[in-house]
């Protein structure tokens, strides 16, 4: 059986859901062996959503608009790997930050808990 590698280079939110992708890929077909690389020199997943910014510097999408994971919109999916969109995450977290309560799905949170939600 052949081993296929392929390189991700940048393990922001794109780099995120390219992982996603292959995973569900390769789940789909037995037969198939991949070897990852992944190229980044900071905290997988948060990107240019880094985790130390000051809290009042806002990502530039609402909440409700924004997941790490592929939902039942897309088109032609399988194996899809399921989880929690930015503003569900939020909701669970607010229940130990009482700063965030409520939350709310039309707001703009700050760049820190976008990047800390992309690398959960």
């Amino acid at each position: 059986m052949d081993i296929t590698t392929i390189g991700i280079v940048g393990m922001g939110p794109r780099g995120l859901n390219l992982l996603e992708r292959i995973i569900s890929a390769v789940n789909s077909e037995l037969n198939t062996k991949v070897n990852l690389l992944i190229f980044e020199p900071c905290l997988p997943g948060s990107g240019c959503h880094n985790i130390k910014q000051p809290d009042y510097l806002l990502a530039n999408t609402i909440a409700g608009q924004i997941t790490m994971f592929a939902d039942r919109s897309v088109k032609n999916i399988e194996n899809m790997i399921e989880g929690p969109t930015f503003y569900q995450w939020l909701c669970d977290k607010s229940l130990s930050i009482p700063d965030l309560s409520p939350v709310d799905s039309d707001a703009y949170y700050s760049r820190q808990l976008l990047g800390e939600y992309l690398s959960i």
